[in-house]
Formats: structure tokens, sequence, C-alpha cells
């Protein structure tokens, strides 16, 4: 089944994108990043078991008119997190939810419809940002693989 893009996530993933600050030069991540999604009191925090693959997607363009060297992320989870995530995003259609990697507030998009694709494109983001958190999610063991 082909990756369809989660139209309830892509109208408001444009704000709050450059939050995180690229990694320095040469500086390689100890562990793969944390990324939490966040709706009042529900919480998903997803470790590298929950991803099931990440790309920067070839042929994108950055929705911020003037924003330099910026790209989308698309984070694909496993059917179990997809579960969660379209369950979470159900609970909350009409409210705002917050997307987080390592802490740092990445999107905060308008839940329009429960999230069944399996996974969330975080628009916007540093392309460095987003280089380390593939690099990271590729170079990590997966629990119980």
């Amino acid at each position: 089944m082909a990756f369809r893009p989660p139209c309830s996530l892509l109208p408001l993933c444009v704000s709050a994108l450059l939050a995180l600050s690229p990694p320095a030069a040469g500086a390689a991540r100890a562990q793969p990043p944390e990324i939490r999604i966040e709706a009042g009191a529900d919480v998903l925090v997803l470790d590298r078991s929950a991803i099931a693959d990440a790309e920067i997607p070839a042929g994108y363009t950055a929705y911020v008119s003037g924003a330099e060297d910026v790209v989308p992320l698309l984070i694909r989870f496993t059917p179990d997190v997809s579960a969660a995530l379209e369950a979470l995003t159900a609970r909350h259609i009409g409210k705002t939810i917050f997307i987080l990697i390592d802490g740092a507030l990445v999107s905060q998009p308008v839940v329009r419809e429960a999230v069944d694709t399996g996974g969330i494109i975080i628009t916007n983001l540093d392309r460095a940002v987003a280089e380390g958190v593939l690099a990271a999610v590729r170079r990590a063991p997966v629990t119980g693989q």
C-alpha cells in the first residue's frame, strides 16, 4: 500500500518549523531522536522501534517563500503506532496537536481528520536537522530485530 500524505496535518505543518538548530559540523547523534506527538493529556512518545522509515521526499519545495535550505521530512510508523496515531487524532479533531523532535517544537497542526495514513510529513524543517534525524533513524538498531 502506497503512503498517502496525511492531509489533516499538511495545512498547518508550516508553523514553528525552524525551532531546531542544525547539528554542529561533523557532530554525530549518539542516539535516535525522540519524537513526541502531544494533544492535551494524550501523548505518543516514539522511539526508533516506532519508525518504519523516514525520508526527505524528492520533488518537494519549501512552502514558506524566502525560506532557504528547508525540506519536508516524511516519517512512516509501524502498524501499532499508526493505529495509536489514528486514535489520538480522532479524539482531537479541530484541535491543535504538537509535534516535537528531541524536545523542540517542529510543528503544531490543527487536526482536520483522523490521520489514517501510517505517517506524518513535517514541512519546512531545516535540511541539516532533517538529515540528522534520517541518519540517526537509519543507523540505530530496531529493538527486537
